[in-house]
């Protein structure tokens, strides 16, 4: 969302922000951009066979066809783990499958644990839903490992789920077995089901290996999402889906997959085409297919990695896996610089290369390098990075910048308290303008009653020893205390009012959409541009 919007405004509203005397280079969060990576001539063929047969040009039943589904069942299925195809929910794409799962599992005035750094997209859904977000950290030291102390520390009666996202956008990092290990022992000891963005499976360098959360898992509750867009290359396509995974009946009792079924109306299902396709597609996709993205993902990476580590003021992080590599930005070393942001900015400005500022993440003094583009631009925009780096490095006269920040353990929806400390003269500094005239539906029209999303209506008196026992005394188990009066339908029938580009224009906590918006906005003008 952030990305694709302030690439839009960049290249068409505001062509005078970079310098023309060279050539615009974005490093853009869909693969398909530069047109170097390409889904493989099956996965084409398996869609116009689909588009053929003239059977899918009808609607669908709202959570997918059979086959469709039956073939996600297999495909996500492991020595460990067997999918059942009334588990799976088919989604306009893992955007989709998200905004679902926070929906169902989440009331208004609850809250959910997301990464920072993190997608921003969570925050967007669930503060468009009245449900308050609180972050913990990842920590680049240790590969953006989660800091489980800081998440277990997070936890209180109102959380209804935590996000763990593993292959990780914005880090590159995939986490190993026993790393997932600990973090579903948090899970298991405040009994807090789990929403696993997985989205980026199995898109891990060599010698690296994805582990499906839900296969380590024996009681922990998980909705698992994912989809076609990022290793099939072909995000457009919008086809996504949840797997629950419920080894103990725990959603089942809460009726979540009822609860999922019914909100999937409110999109009338996915792209039925896709649907037509999919079972081809999950099952003729060769395996060199998946090895050549990966190859030449890691040997970006690798370039990339070498170029920026040459680099004063740069600390490029390695990833592991998925599409990206977050860099260091030493921000003393750059005093001209009030933020990673105003950074960003300059160097558009002057080296036409843009890369995404972390404040989209909520986190500072990085950004973000997409490893997709084709390997000559790559070369070329790393080297004007040095190059812009090169001219405004300044050691000597950073002190008064203070050192490099870390993320703070502030539990509000604000983020980074580093980042509110830019001053009056910010081009971006007012990303809290939006009013109560936002068009915006918050879905909060529901009664206390409304979802089926009372997973987390816990309260101090609860006493659970485990997961799997005594389920009538377990926290997750009041997800089932309402279930006569369980409303999803008042969602569905707000429908009509529903306005998802803005779900997130609550003042206080203002999209980053806005931000960006802003950013180009308020820039833009101190430059006279029309």
């Amino acid at each position: 969302v952030v990305c694709h919007r302030f690439y839009h405004v960049s290249s068409h509203s505001s062509r005078s922000f970079w310098n023309h005397k060279l050539k615009f280079l974005m490093f853009s969060g869909d693969p398909t951009v530069f047109g170097n990576l390409q889904p493989p001539v099956e996965v084409i063929e398996a869609v116009q066979e689909s588009l053929l047969s003239i059977r899918y040009n009808g609607y669908a039943p709202s959570t997918g066809y059979h086959e469709a589904r039956e073939a996600v069942a297999r495909y996500s299925s492991s020595g460990t783990v067997t999918v059942d195809p009334e588990n799976v929910v088919l989604c306009s794409g893992c955007s989709c499958a998200l905004d679902l799962c926070i929906t169902v599992l989440a009331n208004p005035g609850q809250n959910i644990l997301v990464p920072r750094p993190g997608f921003s997209i969570y925050r967007t859904l669930a503060e468009g839903l009245g449900i308050r977000v609180k972050f913990y950290n990842l920590q680049p030291e240790r590969g953006w490992e989660v800091d489980t102390t800081h998440l277990r520390n997070q936890i209180d009666t109102a959380t209804a789920a935590v996000v763990i996202n593993n292959p990780s956008n914005p880090c590159g990092s995939v986490y190993s077995r026993e790393h997932l290990m600990d973090i579903l022992q948090v899970a298991r000891a405040k009994f807090v089901p789990v929403i696993a963005d997985e989205i980026y499976e199995h898109m891990v360098f060599p010698g690296q290996t994805f582990h499906p959360l839900a296969s380590l898992s024996k009681d922990v509750p998980i909705l698992s999402c994912s989809g076609l867009t990022k290793r099939f290359l072909v995000p457009g396509w919008r086809m996504g889906w949840i797997i629950i995974h419920d080894r103990h009946d725990i959603f089942e009792q809460a009726e979540v997959r009822s609860g999922l079924q019914r909100l999937s109306q409110r999109i009338i299902g996915s792209n039925t085409l896709i649907q037509g396709a999919l079972p081809c597609i999950l099952q003729r996709t060769p395996e060199k297919f998946y090895e050549d993205t990966v190859r030449t993902l890691q040997r970006h990476a690798d370039i990339a990695h070498s170029a920026l580590s040459l680099v004063r003021g740069l600390t490029p992080v390695m990833p592991k896996g998925a599409l990206y590599m977050m860099v260091s930005i030493t921000m003393t070393e750059f005093p001209e610089f009030r933020s990673e942001l105003h950074f960003v900015e300059q160097m558009v400005t002057e080296e036409s290369v843009f890369c995404l500022p972390s404040k989209c993440f909520d986190y500072p003094n990085y950004m973000r390098l997409v490893l997709t583009v084709p390997e000559g631009h790559l070369r070329e925009a790393c080297q004007r990075i040095a190059d812009f780096c090169r001219r405004h490095h300044r050691p000597e006269k950073g002190a008064h910048n203070g050192d490099r920040h870390r993320s703070s353990s502030n539990d509000t929806g604000t983020g980074v308290d580093a980042l509110s400390s830019n001053k009056a003269g910010t081009n971006v500094e007012e990303c809290t303008s939006n009013n109560a005239e936002t068009n915006v539906d918050t879905h909060s029209s529901r009664t206390d009653n409304t979802n089926v999303d009372i997973l987390s209506s816990r309260n101090d008196n609860t006493n659970v020893d485990t997961l799997s026992s005594n389920k009538a005394n377990t926290n997750l188990d009041t997800l089932n205390s309402n279930k006569t009066s369980t409303n999803v339908d008042t969602l569905i029938s707000n429908k009509d009012n529903t306005n998802v580009d803005t779900l997130s224009s609550n003042k206080d906590n203002t999209n980053v959409d806005t931000c960006i918006a802003n950013t180009l906005t308020t820039y833009c003008s101190s430059l006279k541009v029309p």
